[in-house]
């Protein structure tokens, strides 16, 4: 809803008042990743996922994390978490793109455009949803990161 400040803000108080609430976590570290603080978004994601390591959204996390450690250019880091992602969620779109992003930046050009055209199969329909998941980083300068990270995978989609 574009409040992310406060988002941060009520996830953090959150923890506060129970620090093994996991989604916690999740909120805390989507909010910072979405504000363009991708290297504090990191731990954030990695507790929660060791407080809920079966948690049926894991899947969000994973793909967030991925991006978190992409936008901060820890690719080799962002992989496993990209590959996982895809792995349990294979219609997402995002995951996919997290994935051709970090695989394309490891100089893994084949798979990247294999993880690019899963995306484009997935997103047939959803094509204005991916971008609008893509606009939710505030930071223009990660937004054009990850686009241009997409269109080297070969991407070609219109957002």
């Amino acid at each position: 809803m574009g409040r992310l400040h406060r988002a941060m803000e009520a996830a953090q108080r959150s923890i506060d008042l129970s620090p093994s609430f996991a989604l916690g976590y999740m909120l805390l570290g989507m909010s910072r990743l979405f504000l363009g603080r991708a290297g504090q978004a990191i731990e954030p994601f990695q507790r929660g996922l060791r407080l809920s390591p079966h948690d049926p959204l894991a899947f969000l996390w994973l793909h967030f994390l991925a991006f978190a450690h992409f936008l901060t250019g820890e690719y080799e880091e962002s992989l496993q978490p990209a590959l996982n992602a895809a792995a349990k969620r294979p219609d997402l779109p995002s995951t996919h793109c997290a994935l051709a992003c970090c695989l394309v930046e490891l100089g893994r050009q084949r798979e990247a455009e294999q993880a690019a055209a899963e995306m484009q199969r997935n997103s047939s329909e959803g094509q204005e949803e991916l971008g609008e998941f893509v606009s939710r980083f505030v930071n223009p300068e990660q937004r054009e990161q990850i686009r241009t990270s997409l269109r080297k995978a070969g991407w070609q989609g219109n957002w």
